[in-house]
């Protein structure tokens, strides 16, 4: 256990890398896009102003026209991590910051979570999917499965429309 906690510790301190990938859509879309994606921030405890301000420029040196979060954004109470927080707002991108919530932020209030990312300019996807319609696309986002053990803020597994 020690061990494993030792290897997360270490790695989560690690400079954030960038990967790049081509992908090819079943269907054509209008423009090509720069999606970037994100997750497993964990703002909180090991993660401060600087790592989450390092991992914003980066992404932001991307020129974005969508960022995607994958959840897991938030690790701690939220009066705990305001600076880190307030350092989101800089994220930039053309179709803006949709992000989806993982099982840790369940830990934390999730409610007030959502509220609290809605405030600094992101865009929760809850059980729902939007359209883009400058794209003409569309991005879904679903609970994590941790609302079905709480049985709170529920995936819905449903085909998204």
């Amino acid at each position: 256990m020690i061990l494993y906690i030792g290897f997360g510790v270490i790695n989560g301190q690690k400079e954030p890398k960038i990967t790049k990938h081509i992908l090819t859509p079943s269907q054509p879309i209008k423009n090509d896009l720069n999606i970037v994606f994100f997750s497993d921030l964990h703002i909180g405890g090991l993660v401060d102003k600087e790592y989450v301000s390092n991992v914003v420029s980066k992404i932001n040196s991307q020129n974005p026209d969508i960022v995607l979060i994958g959840g897991d954004l938030i690790d701690t109470k939220l009066e705990y991590i305001q600076e880190e927080l307030q350092i989101l707002k800089e994220l930039k991108s053309k179709y803006g910051v949709y992000l989806i919530v993982g099982n840790h932020e369940y830990f934390h209030n999730l409610e007030e979570i959502i509220t609290t990312t809605r405030k600094l300019g992101l865009i929760p996807l809850l059980n729902e999917t939007i359209h883009i319609t400058e794209l003409d696309i569309q991005i879904s986002g679903i609970y994590d499965y941790m609302g079905k053990r709480r049985d709170a803020f529920k995936p819905d597994l449903m085909p998204l429309t």
